[in-house]
């Protein structure tokens, strides 16, 4: 786990906190692109003058701190849709289908709407298949932390 402490310089103030953690001379460095920064502020790893932020848009003022805390050792890896084709049926009537969640693979979409998940994988396959578009429901959503 890496801590990133940045204090926004005066000419940063009224900027959004993503923007202004962005232009920091760290960013570039970690590779902390705006899509990362706020998938790290929806994750609650965005510190500002020791408080938890998770809105992007918040305006910074100069001489704030920024404490980011960031592990790119377990940064999500994306695997390509097609790893987790076909998904193999568990169970299947006519009112209920139960799938077999790879592991590492999300049940629903999550901020990176470019990750695969079950949820539309599982559609598309359905789809596929029926030829025509079908219905699907999440009844529960186990996380990707709960698979092996």
């Amino acid at each position: 786990m890496q801590k990133l402490t940045y204090r926004v310089p005066a000419a940063a103030a009224g900027m959004r906190l993503d923007q202004a953690i962005a232009q920091s001379p760290d960013a570039a460095e970690l590779k902390l692109s705006r899509t990362l920064i706020r998938k790290l502020l929806v994750a609650g790893a965005i510190y500002v003058n020791g408080k938890r932020i998770r809105v992007a848009s918040r305006s910074v003022r100069g001489g704030e701190t920024i404490d980011i805390y960031y592990d790119r050792e377990r940064a999500p890896e994306k695997a390509p849709a097609e790893k987790f084709l076909p998904l193999r049926v568990l169970y299947e009537d006519e009112a209920v289908i139960c799938f077999d969640k790879p592991a590492g693979l999300p049940t629903q979409p999550t901020v990176d709407e470019a990750r695969a998940n079950l949820f539309e994988l599982a559609q598309k396959q359905l789809t596929e298949q029926l030829g025509k578009p079908a219905y699907l429901g999440l009844h529960h959503r186990l996380d990707r932390d709960t698979s092996r």
